[in-house]
């Protein structure tokens, strides 16, 4: 029977789209030596961010830890939120509703939340729904930004007419980049050369 995990860390993220910097991030954590560190994927932002598709924004993150972390079974790509925005009203999906379910489904294990800086930042996570809980039940770990990359400029490259591949490959990798460059999925981003 295979050992249950000890430690386990849980990073999320909206991941529109998933790039390099979310990478280090999970690379971060592998180096704090957790048994398990799952990559959850927001399917109903708890500030109401607007996202592409969760199921595009899943695959697109198990493409680019395909590429990465070959063979790594230390890092799942969960869908988790997606089943609790299912069953929430508003869809919203808040950190700790995802730490007790994680609590529920390892009872044994110690869990954590990682945080970027941009949201270990306390007038940011003042914000997160039972931050005091958060810290005291659960933990917090707070990762650095090593790589400096951002979502927003991913989406606005992608927008372009013609978009500099060299430096989205520098930021999302060989694979995600040819993926987003041959379905578009950014192309109507509304951004305009």
């Amino acid at each position: 029977m295979k050992t249950p995990p000890r430690r386990i860390a849980a990073y999320g993220t909206a991941a529109d789209p998933p790039h390099l910097g979310h990478m280090d991030c999970l690379a971060q954590l592998l180096a704090l030596d957790y048994d398990l560190v799952y990559f959850l994927l927001s399917a109903g932002h708890a500030f109401g961010k607007t996202m592409k598709p969760f199921a595009s924004r899943l695959a697109m993150a198990q493409m680019l830890i395909a590429e990465r972390f070959p063979g790594e079974q230390r890092i799942r790509v969960s869908g988790l939120e997606g089943e609790i925005a299912r069953s929430t009203p508003d869809e919203r999906v808040y950190s700790i509703d995802v730490l007790e379910h994680l609590r529920r489904l390892h009872p044994q294990a110690e869990l954590h939340l990682a945080l970027g800086p941009d949201n270990a930042a306390p007038e940011v996570l003042r914000r997160f729904k039972d931050y005091q809980r958060l810290a005291e039940e659960f933990g917090l770990v707070t990762l650095e930004e090593r790589v400096h990359v951002r979502s927003t400029w991913i989406r606005a490259e992608l927008g372009r007419a013609c978009p500099d591949r060299q430096a989205l490959e520098s930021a999302l990798g060989v694979a995600l980049t040819d993926h987003l460059l041959t379905t578009g999925l950014y192309k109507n981003s509304g951004i305009t050369e």
